[in-house]
């Protein structure tokens, strides 16, 4: 049961990554440069908090 719950999570996490990489282009191609930036700097440290806190999680 645990397996499957945390596969499913996984596989929420993927799909979340993919829809805001496709928001991020979007919103990329329709804002000015800085603020793209600045939006994109912000987006990968959050994905890599996630992931490492995703990896330390994983360990326990």
């Amino acid at each position: 049961m645990k397996k499957s719950v945390i596969l499913m999570g996984r596989y929420t996490l993927l799909m979340f990554i993919a829809a805001a990489m496709g928001v991020g282009i979007i919103t990329m191609a329709s804002m000015p440069g800085w603020m793209a930036k600045a939006g994109g700097m912000v987006g990968a440290g959050w994905l890599a908090l996630r992931y490492l806190f995703w990896k330390l999680d994983e360990k326990k």
